[in-house]
């Protein structure tokens, strides 16, 4: 190759690397703690409603993070198309719950328990259809 083949190809990478850094700074952004509750927020809430340990506290955070991202991946990927979209929110929580809860003692997985019954009382039945105004 001749040196402006490669300083072409270079130009590119250079401009390329740019544009996707751009581009996951935006989305970054945009969808930080927009969709889902803030991880820090969700684990002191959790931590005083349910007396966690310690030990409990440091087997429970990555889970909430692994929730919070899924969640975050699942309203991005359905943004245009919520066919199909409570379905797969609903597994999502379903795996959440078990997974917390295998951690919990039995009186915790009880409180946790209700206090997502609660929460789902509270929401409309199908929180994805927006009417445009």
């Amino acid at each position: 190759m001749d040196t402006k083949r490669i300083s072409i190809i270079a130009a590119s990478s250079v401009a390329a690397a740019g544009v996707i850094f751009s581009a996951v700074s935006l989305f970054t952004k945009k969808f930080k703690g927009s969709k889902s509750p803030d991880v820090t927020k969700r684990m002191k809430i959790m931590t005083k409603d349910l007396t966690l340990t310690d030990d409990q506290v440091t087997k429970v955070r990555p889970i909430v993070e692994a929730h919070s991202k899924e969640m975050d991946t699942i309203n991005l990927i359905h943004k245009n198309n919520q066919e199909g979209t409570d379905k797969v929110i609903k597994a999502q929580a379903a795996s959440f719950e078990k997974d917390i809860s295998a951690i919990l003692t039995p009186s915790q997985s009880t409180k946790f328990q209700h206090t997502l019954d609660k929460k789902q009382t509270k929401q409309p039945a199908n929180t994805h259809d927006v009417k445009a105004k």
